[in-house]
């Protein structure tokens, strides 16, 4: 079975800085790379295009929070897929930089990669916490 999609952007932007009015979504999904290399991603490899990758832990820990604050101002209700693989980060060390967002829901889903690679795919949701007094 051949599987090729094809999928043309209406608007192609960085994530720390969406080119949307404020609430402007009911509802976004988040599904950032999931993969760290060094280097970050590597063209021989077709999943790291197809996918992307980061180039540390770091950078995903800091690009992650960077969106996660920048969907405060668009959106009321974030859901975000996170999968565990071997070389990026937990989401236990994610979950403290969703700060202004409050956990709803949870679901795990326990994976099995190729080869040996085992990990779970977590998908959150969040409600954006009031600001104010």
């Amino acid at each position: 079975m051949d599987k090729k999609s094809e999928v043309k952007p209406d608007v192609v932007a960085v994530w720390a800085h969406p080119p949307f009015r404020d609430d402007i979504f009911e509802c976004v999904l988040f599904d950032p790379p999931h993969i760290v290399r060094s280097g970050g991603a590597d063209p021989r490899f077709k999943f790291h295009q197809k996918y992307g990758a980061w180039g540390t832990t770091l950078e995903a820990i800091i690009g992650i929070n960077k969106a996660q604050e920048a969907f405060l101002r668009i959106t009321k209700r974030l859901c975000f897929k996170w999968c565990e693989t071997r070389d990026g980060p937990t989401l236990w060390v994610l979950l403290p930089f969703f700060r202004g967002w409050k956990k709803i829901a949870e679901r795990v889903n326990p994976t099995k990669g190729l080869g040996n690679v085992r990990g779970s795919t977590y998908w959150i949701t969040f409600i954006r916490l009031p600001v104010g007094p």
